[in-house]
């Protein structure tokens, strides 16, 4: 007779329950998955199902790499171990997102933070519940060929595809400002995204916005097809490094589904987490939401993303951390620019830490 066979019923009991978390620690998870710990058993008592709960989230663009930790939390799983069916809704502007998400029509929405102010002022209850990422992507550029982009005072006299509700639509004027060149020296044209690339090389515009995390990569891989390079402008290097893409949510739903709120917060990270070490997967579940998009440069827009999460207020703090020094930095430089709302406001009614899951 087995040792085992001659335990008590509650003995038994007890030692089957010990094995089972044991196999859990040794078998340890799957594919991009983070292990948890297994829930305290209650005597007779089973735990308590958590319902799964519908969201919807919508993004700043069309789905591309730099959006991929949503892909990631979808396709990999995140977001099913936190009981959550949610669908990811492709953007236009980074305006789009965040009309929604005031409207109700969806739970959430990747955005500029720089919008923010003036929905406010506007009486909109939302608020940003996670950066994205701490510094600025914002760019624009030309065919190296035609126009060298090397300060601000470059930008005169050209015409830009400045899409209306776009971010670099909202900072060109804020670049040219603070660096002194008159705002109406350029010709800004509103030009849909899906049309900047052709738009640059048919000559209809001389600029396009440029993000080093995202469109860079796509506008430099057809610019190389015709044997052309792109003449860059980054805003960073000219005093335009505000916090820029956040994710939001309207008061109402951070009052009446904070759960909810939390647990995609904690799936969102940890796909973001995930995906620094796992690029492929990040780069497979990003053509999983869109086929047509070129492998190569979503790679691109994923390494180049992930690398503007490392920075040290997310290594203290945990992933997606407002720094409230930053905060008010941003907002300080969205007066200067003459962003609209950011006098009215002040810097706690634009953000929120508080459903983030911290360091881990």
């Amino acid at each position: 007779m087995s040792q085992v066979s001659q335990m008590s019923p509650a003995r038994r009991g007890r030692f089957a329950a010990a094995m089972a978390v044991a196999l859990g620690v040794v078998l340890g998870v799957s594919s991009g998955a983070y292990a948890t710990r297994a829930p305290k058993a209650s005597a007779g008592k089973a735990p308590r199902a958590v319902p799964t709960a519908s969201v919807t989230v919508q993004t700043n663009f069309a789905f591309d790499g730099t959006q991929a930790a949503f892909f990631v939390a979808k396709y990999d799983g995140f977001f099913a171990r936190q009981h959550l069916d949610v669908t990811i809704i492709p953007g236009q502007v980074a305006a789009t997102g965040l009309t929604n998400v005031i409207a109700g029509k969806v739970d959430f929405a990747l955005t500029s933070f720089s919008l923010l102010p003036a929905a406010i002022q506007a009486g909109a209850k939302v608020k940003a519940i996670m950066l994205w990422y701490q510094h600025t992507a914002m760019a624009v550029c030309a065919l190296a060929s035609k126009h060298k982009l090397t300060k601000p005072a470059s930008l005169k006299g050209l015409t830009i595809a400045l899409p209306q509700g776009s971010t670099t639509q909202v900072f060109t004027p804020v670049l040219l400002r603070i660096n002194h060149v008159p705002v109406n020296s350029i010709h800004p044209e509103n030009i849909a995204a899906s049309l900047y690339v052709s738009a640059l090389f048919n000559g209809e515009v001389d600029v396009i916005p440029c993000f080093l995390n995202e469109s860079y990569w796509v506008s430099s891989a057809e610019a190389a097809k015709l044997g052309e390079k792109l003449s860059v402008l980054p805003f960073a290097k000219f005093g335009v490094n505000p916090y820029d893409d956040v994710v939001v949510a309207s008061d109402a739903t951070l009052a009446h589904r904070p759960g909810v709120v939390r647990r995609f917060l904690k799936a969102l990270v940890g796909a973001e987490l995930y995906m620094r070490s796992h690029t492929s997967a990040a780069v497979r579940a990003t053509l999983d939401a869109q086929p047509s998009l070129n492998p190569t440069v979503v790679a691109h827009q994923i390494q180049v993303t992930a690398g503007e999460g490392n920075v040290l207020d997310f290594d203290l703090h945990g992933y997606g951390w407002f720094n409230s020094t930053l905060v008010r930095q941003s907002l300080a430089l969205f007066r200067r620019g003459g962003i609209p709302g950011a006098r009215a406001v002040t810097p706690g009614e634009l953000y929120t830490n508080a459903y983030l899951p911290g360091k881990s």
